[in-house]
């Protein structure tokens, strides 16, 4: 074997090590991009804890190994961390490249592009639909890139890297409109799996090149533009689908004993997301099925099992709305401003504080905080000047014997002004004009009167269910039946909490390309599916959010613009 292909694999440890740094460095990144944390988890944590692992075993291997053997190391380690769906067509792209490298006698330009198509081959022979516009169009576009290469004569494969890599990160760009068009929204950015192989395969290329500065903002350093989707409840677990993610690895007793198209067809007939990748006695499974015990049985007779895990996907889906609350990019103030709201519910509190509340004081309609609760967190923020959100009418007059105190204590040290907003549609819009940062410029007095004007003129309406039978004159309304309520008036009546909110959004009128935003509480039970269905069937050019807050009130609330 020649040095050439000696002193690649010598430098395998470090280059892994340095892979395994840039992902954890960009993992926050590719879990923004991430429009399906569930029920595989995020795909930078996924990737990031996957090479990682890799990296602690190859730490382990013996100094004096063969090439070939070091080459199965890796991809042994790949298939025994796979973490996830991008995790498992990570491994199955190391497999199919190690099993052309594992024989090769000189890194040449045709090994490399043998290598990178193999690795397509093998990477979407493991997955049971492949989509575009994910990493596997990335490797796909490397290998043709590879290919072409070679056919125009490159004589070595440092002469490749370059044209490789931009190939990988022109498919990453336009996974954007790919994935535009394959989930039918115009809020989504590149997909997190991709970004995240290019990102690996960018690190690989700096260790042998330097001159890559004319590849735009992709560099080891930078930052991906980031997207949202427009609710992580479009990504959830679904109803009538298998719900456990089964996923572990088999150690064959037999290699021989290994028939990939009969297990395929076992894990085709027990399930969905099926994947089998299987490399050199060893194989990552991973499946979506209703029978995790049958699925374990079936491959406890083929060998031994390894890094078992069943996930139920109807809870993973929970706490992922329960975490997904915001979509906002959190503001942070510096300096001489700080921000207190009332709110209740746990998704409601995450979303304030990423919108630049400091200190969020439990309470809210049926739980008003005392004048106590609200002056400690005042104090608290220790901020020149104070703005309190009261998101309650009933919370307004504790909020302002609030502030008062602490300007008298203070003697006029601390200014805290008021935003008297009546509900969380209120404070979340008037939040949405605060600056990036507390400069001394600002004008508080006119910053208040905006939020105040924003609040306002915010329509909204709460949708609460009726604790005891009632008659307004107008609505006769049953117990346990969903009421709206507009500026404290009944304007519609529903045993449906989905028909409620439609009604109410007719009452709220809002404009045809207008903002529809549905906070939705922890007892709203329905369907966020269909919701969303009913509403853009209804608004079309309307952009519709789903947001849970977890409060226990009222089972929606419905902000129009």
């Amino acid at each position: 074997m020649s040095k050439q292909v000696k002193h690649w694999l010598d430098g395998a440890l470090p280059l892994i090590r340095a892979i395994a740094k840039a992902i954890e460095k960009k993992r926050g990144v590719i879990n923004d991009l991430n429009l399906f944390p569930v029920p595989d988890g995020d795909t930078g944590t996924n990737l990031s804890m996957m090479l990682s692992a890799m990296v602690a075993d190859l730490a382990k291997m013996p100094r004096r190994i063969s090439s070939a053997e070091a080459i199965r190391a890796v991809a042994r380690s790949a298939n025994m961390h796979a973490k996830g769906n991008s995790g498992t067509i990570l491994a199955a792209i190391i497999v199919g490249a190690a099993e052309i490298l594992e024989g090769a006698e000189t890194l040449s330009p045709e090994i490399v592009a043998q290598a990178l198509e193999n690795a397509n081959r093998k990477a979407r022979s493991r997955v049971m639909n492949p989509t575009e516009g994910t990493m596997l169009t990335v490797i796909k576009d490397m290998a043709e890139t590879a290919r072409r290469c070679c056919d125009e004569g490159v004589e070595s494969a440092k002469e490749m890297a370059k044209p490789v890599l931009q190939a990988a990160i022109n498919a990453t760009d336009e996974s954007e409109a790919i994935m535009r068009e394959v989930l039918g929204k115009s809020r989504v950015g590149k997909d997190a799996g991709a970004y995240g192989l290019t990102t690996m395969v960018e690190t690989a290329v700096r260790k042998v090149l330097t001159d890559l500065d004319d590849l735009g903002d992709w560099s080891a350093n930078g930052e991906a533009d980031t997207y949202y989707s427009e609710s992580e409840y479009d990504h959830d677990w679904i109803p009538g689908t298998p719900l456990y993610c089964t996923e572990f690895v088999l150690i064959a007793e037999k290699e021989s004993g290994i028939d990939e198209e009969a297990i395929y067809d076992f894990l085709q007939g027990i399930g969905d997301c099926a994947q089998f990748n299987y490399y050199s006695g060893t194989a990552k499974v991973h499946v979506h099925t209703n029978s995790p015990d049958q699925v374990l049985k079936y491959f406890l007779q083929l060998g031994e099992l390894s890094e078992v895990e069943v996930h139920n996907m109807r809870l993973q889906s929970e706490e992922a709305q329960a975490k997904s609350a915001g979509t906002l990019e959190s503001v942070r103030f510096v300096g001489s401003l700080g921000v207190v709201a009332v709110a209740s519910g746990e998704g409601a509190s995450q979303l304030l504080s990423e919108l630049g509340v400091d200190e969020i004081v439990d309470g809210g309609q049926s739980n008003n905080p005392e004048v106590k609760d609200l002056y400690d967190a005042i104090r608290k923020v220790d901020a020149r000047v104070v703005l309190v959100f009261p998101g309650n009418k009933n919370v307004i007059l504790a909020a302002r014997q609030a502030a008062e105190m602490v300007q008298n204590e203070s003697e006029g040290k601390i200014e805290v002004k008021l935003v008297p907003t009546v509900d969380y549609a209120q404070t979340v819009n008037a939040l949405l004009l605060l600056p990036d940062s507390a400069d001394k410029t600002v004008d508080y007095d006119e910053l208040v009167k905006q939020m105040t004007d924003e609040a306002n003129s915010t329509k909204s309406a709460l949708i609460a269910k009726a604790a005891k039978d009632y008659s307004d004159g107008r609505f006769d309304v049953f117990e346990g039946q969903f009421l709206s309520l507009v500026k404290d008036k009944i304007v519609a009546v529903s045993d449906n909490i989905l028909a409620a909110i439609v009604l109410s959004l007719r009452e709220l009128s809002p404009t045809a390309d207008g903002a529809i935003t549905i906070y939705l509480g922890a007892d709203f039970k329905a369907s966020a599916k269909i919701l969303r269905s009913m509403i853009s069937d209804r608004y079309p050019n309307a952009t519709v959010d789903l947001v849970w807050t977890g409060q226990s009130v009222y089972d929606a609330i419905v902000s129009a613009t």
